[in-house]
């Protein structure tokens, strides 16, 4: 899922997660040049939590989001965003550690 500034169709920010019912319910939100937002979320916003294991399954929840998408766009012939959704999928997973 990926939010754009209407005007110049550049994306702002992109989730990799799971949505149920259109609505982001856990993964995280990655915001080019200003950092990620990891979690469980409520109608749109990230619930606050210090928990480290709603963090690690939100990580973990992003890059099994991002490898699905990956192997999507192998099957498609798709390369260049196979992979960019591969080392999408490897960057999340390295939060996990």
């Amino acid at each position: 899922m990926r939010g754009y500034v209407a005007e110049s169709r550049t994306a702002v920010w992109v989730f990799y997660g799971e949505v149920r019912q259109g609505r982001m319910t856990i993964g995280v939100i990655e915001r080019p040049g200003q950092g990620v937002i990891a979690g469980e979320f409520r109608e749109g916003q990230v619930v606050s939590t210090d928990d480290r294991e709603t963090h690690v399954r939100a990580f973990q929840v992003a890059a099994d989001a991002a490898r699905q998408a990956s192997e999507r766009f192998e099957q498609q012939g798709n390369v260049s965003s196979a992979r960019h959704y591969a080392e999408r999928a490897h960057h999340w997973s390295e939060f996990m550690d």
